[in-house]
């Protein structure tokens, strides 16, 4: 059975039409032709779409190459083949190179049905390159969409644990300073175990998940090696003395001092190391040994040993432990408790630092783990600086007292900043605000600022640059470290890049923020502060003085403070202003996390995805539950406050 073809055929000679159709079918087509002779008729039917286009190489009104530049101009892929006598091999080639498929002599035209099944073949490939192109560039842009949602979702995942958690943390570490009965301080013992815990979790869960969206890059830093390893095993030190257990520390006398890299990081392997040493060692001793792997130009490779005589790995078990999500057997989870995370963290961290990482173990009779490490080396000045300044002792504070300005809009987090800071002497004044900050900063002078990101009327950013602007004519620059909820990659240089002077993540750790005001302060020529509180063995806020009259305090300003947050939220819901439903919503937000009202926090976050994408539709129902569950909040904390004055 004949095959049907759309021809459209540029041909003057009716008889060599003939001709060439003859041939067509004798090839086993059924040519459905229309024929034309004019550049007006052939613009007409080229809309047509034919699926094969024979062209004499002249007509009366114009030739093949004006018929190509006419389809291409339509940006048609239609197989276009010369059917012509004699035409010259020079313009034969120029043809060819314009585009088109074939070149047929009449006195050969046997070849035409050969011709034309190569052509269409060919489109038909060139179809399904172009579709499996297509169909490879959406699934690129899909994979990009869902790993831009992965990190917004991290960043807003980040942010939204974080601030309440550092209101349960730094509340809790309050209330273990007052006068407790011996059964709340055990109920508040193991609120606060339970709390770092979890802290914990999340770190390796943010960890892990911007690691595997690349998201997570190394700092090259100058550090002293010896003061990083002497630190990281340092917090280990208690929990190993309190199992009985022997804890060694050994940095070989020719490894140097002076490196460059991310100490952050590298604590951050060793913490994981050791930790999971101490978890699964019973008895016995833990010792870690630092030594060169081998010499080369301009750079130091570092061999780092972890032996345990604790429970071992079983053989069959030793190459998953470095997958995520993975122990050597499912009871240890519960025995000993983690996220299987840590192991797979530090396999990706010691590749991106380009080593590697591997176990010797014998059930029963314990591990060593092993991992090598690429580190830059200073200058020989440096080292020799490095080997003769002593270790500053761990928990200094700087011997002066500050004038600090604090500029956080969240009334728990400003009130436990502030508690750590007048605990160890500074002076500290409080604005909501950019636009406050920057008033306080024209009436008084200040030594620092701590900065929250996003703030009402004026954030974080925009104050900055107004103060980095003012100081080109005083010449004076003042240090400000960002408070930031978020952790995700690009905000540490989104904060420097907008003139600050440091990074210090939320939930606020006790050393992180001293640390970060150190460097700050420090002067001309310091060293970029960026703590993000995320590190393991990090300390959570635990400041050193509190009374019942600070928790009547807090309880109170959040029974003053509702009624008119419910309000803004009430009239920005009815001027359909989402950008005030936003703020005043995340504003409630964080203080009723603050009191680990989960329901509470709910419902105030999603009156604020209401006000951030303007979803008006869902604002009714939203305001219903925000309401009922801040009465709720609300009744409780009277009962408190009636308790606490009787």
């Amino acid at each position: 059975m004949a095959t049907p073809l759309h021809v459209l055929m540029l041909e003057d000679n009716r008889s060599d039409a003939e001709s060439v159709l003859h041939a067509l079918r004798h090839a086993g087509y059924d040519p459905i032709v229309d024929r034309v002779e004019t550049e007006q008729d052939y613009r007409t039917h080229l809309q047509r779409v034919p699926e094969i286009i024979l062209a004499d190489f002249t007509m009366p009104e114009f030739d093949a190459l004006r018929a190509l530049e006419i389809m291409q101009a339509c940006q048609l892929d239609i197989p276009f083949i010369i059917v012509s006598g004699t035409i010259g091999e020079e313009r034969a080639v120029q043809v060819m190179q314009r585009g088109a498929t074939d070149y047929i002599m009449k006195d050969r035209l046997a070849r035409v049905g050969q011709a034309v099944a190569h052509a269409l073949e060919k489109k038909v490939l060139r179809n399904e390159k172009r579709l499996a192109e297509h169909e490879l560039i959406q699934a690129k842009e899909a994979a990009e969409a869902a790993s831009r949602a992965k990190s917004e979702f991290l960043a807003k995942m980040s942010h939204e644990i974080r601030t309440p958690m550092n209101g349960i943390l730094g509340l809790t570490g309050l209330a273990l300073r007052t006068e407790l009965t011996a059964e709340q301080r055990q109920y508040l013992e193991g609120v606060k175990l339970s709390a770092d815990a979890l802290l914990h979790v999340i770190n390796d869960i943010l960890d892990f998940s911007k690691i595997e969206v690349g998201r997570l890059d190394l700092e090259s830093l100058e550090f002293d090696l010896r003061e990083t390893f002497g630190n990281a095993v340092k917090t280990l030190a208690l929990g190993a003395e309190a199992k009985g257990l022997e804890l060694h520390c050994e940095v070989r006398p020719d490894v140097p001092h002076a490196l460059i890299g991310d100490p952050a990081r590298l604590r951050q392997i060793i913490v994981n190391l050791v930790g999971n040493a101490v978890k699964f060692t019973p008895r016995g001793e833990i010792a870690v040994v630092v030594e060169m792997e081998s010499p080369a130009q301009g750079a130091t490779w570092l061999h780092v040993s972890v032996r345990d005589s604790g429970i071992g790995i079983p053989i069959d078990k030793q190459r998953i432990i470095f997958e995520a999500f993975t122990q050597a057997d499912s009871s240890t989870t519960r025995t000993y408790g983690g996220t299987g995370l840590g192991l797979a963290i530090s396999t990706q961290l010691v590749q991106m630092m380009g080593g590697r990482i591997w176990v010797e173990s014998e059930f029963g009779r314990g591990s060593t783990f092993h991992f090598t490490a690429r580190f830059g080396r200073q200058s020989p000045s440096a080292e020799t600086r490095s080997r003769q300044l002593p270790i500053e002792p761990e928990g200094t504070r700087g011997c002066c007292r500050l004038r600090i300005l604090v500029a956080e809009d969240n009334a728990i987090n400003s009130m436990v900043v502030v508690r750590l800071l007048e605990n160890v002497g500074h002076t500290v004044a409080v604005k909501i605000n950019g636009q406050e900050a920057l008033g306080a900063l024209e009436r008084s002078p200040f030594d620092l600022v701590l900065m929250d990101e996003h703030m009402p009327i004026m954030g974080g950013f925009e104050a900055v640059a107004r103060i980095r602007e003012r100081e080109k004519v005083t010449g004076r620059r003042l240090p400000i470290v960002a408070l930031t909820a978020n952790a995700m990659k690009g905000d540490r240089e989104r904060c420097l890049e907008a003139g600050m002077d440091g990074y210090v993540g939320k939930p606020i750790q006790e050393e992180a923020l001293f640390a970060a005001i150190a460097i700050a302060v420090s002067g001309p020529g310091r060293a970029e502060a960026d703590v993000e509180g995320m590190g393991a063995g990090s300390t959570a806020v635990d400041p050193l003085e509190a009374d019942n009259a600070f928790r009547r305090g807090l309880a109170g300003m959040f029974l003053e403070d509702c009624p008119k947050s419910l309000s803004e939220i009430r009239a920005a819901v009815a001027d359909r202003d989402g950008r005030a439903l936003k703020f005043a919503a995340h504003t409630l937000k964080g203080s009723a996390g603050a009191f680990n009202d989960r329901e509470a926090v709910e419902a105030a976050l999603r009156m604020e995805m209401v006000g951030r994408y303007a979803d008006w539709e869902h604002a009714e129902a939203a305001g219903l539950v925000l309401t009922r569950e801040m009465s709720r909040l609300t009744a409780t904390l009277m009962d408190v406050t009636a308790s606490a004055k009787t």
